[in-house]
């Protein structure tokens, strides 16, 4: 049995957990069940009748309890085997390194990657980049050997790989040489970011920017007075008359004005994904009128039902010789699984973290900051607070004034989905025609501007 062996080239690194093992690449581990699950999906339209036989453990003796698993316990095996060889591994920071005017070295974290934040470099994940990947399949049934060569451009233009892979890292593509090649243009037909570089901070300023914009806003400096401000996100702005969760956290945590309003809150932003949590900064101004610090809290969302709604939008970057084409595939939920949550409470559990100054090793003073959970009493949780924490009075004094309040309770503190489940596809039409206008400026962080145009379907 001769193998199927498709080449790939990798076009963004992959964010790899065992990125200081040898050979750390793309894992079949992750390959082979994905495909196994589009290829049911789009070549037997995940019927257990069309697909059996060439399932894992296939026999008519056992055709009963293999459809019992397939059907109840989502199992998705095709019976072949797969390996991978990578090429010219290199490993780098995801962080950008630079340095600072005191010679030390410091860091900016990535737009779309935070986790690192707050670990050691022992601990962080790197990225991975691999020029050239091969794959190589050992398929014994030519009937399942021709599914695949048939889906496998298809698969890899709509899919990513590894940590964050919504948001553009782990993306692969079958290489130009590889006989299988097709033209990503050639296949389903979704809007796409085009941007005339193909650097990947460019490319990961872009989609932080338009995803911001869309989905949580933009921060704007306001004139003289240097004061952040937020534009709406485009998803609030095409839903005025639904209240949202921002409004609804900032009024209960940092005290803003309630009006009378005529619609219940909504969690609108799940539309888009449900996030772990959001954050509130609030800055404590001294005697110069400077900000000193900057105080925040942390909002956590927490369900008994639903860990995480994944983000239906992925943006998968294909690098061409000066340019990169980022296209934009969008999953929408089902109508009876959307019913099946919109009826679910989700429940905002406050954490308070704010910065302060600590005398460090070296005898200087450096800023650091805590984080304190908050429970059901307020007042109570400030006194055990001390405790555990060795706060000060002032420190303390500083979180009742952030707060603004002495009672603290969560019996109101959820929200649930909208009744009517909103179209991504549809949202994402008119955000290009009616926000973009199917092209944007993106502000890097060297201050060069790239101009993003967006291309219909």
């Amino acid at each position: 049995m001769e193998p199927l062996i498709i080449t790939l080239k990798q076009h963004t690194p992959l964010i790899h957990f065992q990125h200081d093992q040898e050979g750390a690449t793309l894992r079949a581990s992750e390959v082979k069940p994905k495909l196994d699950r589009f290829i049911i999906e789009k070549a037997f339209c995940n019927k257990f009748e069309k697909c059996k036989k060439y399932l894992v453990g296939y026999s008519e003796k056992e055709e009963g309890k293999l459809q019992e698993k397939f059907e109840k316990e989502n199992f998705r095996a095709l019976n072949y085997k797969l390996s991978l060889k990578a090429e010219k591994k290199v490993v780098t920071p995801i962080e950008e390194i630079y340095q600072k005017n005191n010679g030390q070295k410091g860091t900016i974290s990535n737009p779309l990657y935070f986790a690192n934040m707050g670990k050691t470099d022992c601990e962080k994940l790197l990225f991975v980049y691999n020029n050239i990947v091969h794959l190589k399949f050992f398929v014994f049934n030519l009937s399942l050997k021709k599914f695949i060569k048939n889906h496998i451009c298809e698969f890899f233009y709509r899919t990513n790989f590894g940590s964050r892979n919504n948001k553009g890292f782990g993306s692969f593509y079958l290489s130009h040489e590889d006989t299988l090649y097709r033209e990503p243009e050639s296949l389903e037909k979704v809007s796409c970011i085009e941007i005339p570089t193909t650097n990947d901070k460019v490319i990961w300023e872009t989609i932080s920017y338009y995803y911001k914009r869309l989905k949580s806003g933009i921060p704007r400096i306001n004139g003289e007075e240097k004061q952040y401000q937020y534009e709406k996100s485009y998803l609030k702005k095409s839903h005025e008359k639904m209240e949202w969760e921002k409004k609804f956290i900032k009024s209960i945590y940092l005290r803003e004005d309630m009006k009378e309003l005529e619609n219940e809150y909504v969690f609108l932003r799940t539309v888009l994904g449900l996030p772990g949590s959001y954050t509130f900064k609030k800055g404590n101004i001294n005697k110069d009128g400077r900000e000193q610090f900057k105080d925040q809290i942390e909002v956590e969302i927490i369900s008994a039902v639903i860990d995480r709604i994944s983000s239906p939008i992925l943006f998968k970057p294909l690098k061409k010789d000066k340019s990169t084409s980022i296209f934009i595939h969008v999953s929408e939920l089902e109508d009876e699984t959307y019913d099946s949550i919109k009826n679910v409470d989700f429940r905002f559990q406050l954490k308070f973290k704010f910065e302060y100054n600590e005398l460090g090793k070296n005898g200087r003073l450096r800023k650091t900051n805590k984080l304190i959970p908050l429970g059901s009493r307020f007042e109570d949780q400030i006194t055990e607070s001390m405790k555990k924490n060795s706060l000060d009075p002032s420190q303390i004094e500083r979180l009742k004034t952030f707060l603004n309040k002495k009672n603290y309770s969560q019996d109101k503190m959820c929200l649930r989905l909208p009744i009517i489940k909103i179209s991504v596809s549809s949202l994402l039409d008119d955000y290009h025609e009616k926000e973009l206008k199917y092209t944007f400026d993106v502000k890097c962080r060297n201050h060069q501007t790239i101009n993003a145009k967006i291309t219909r379907p």
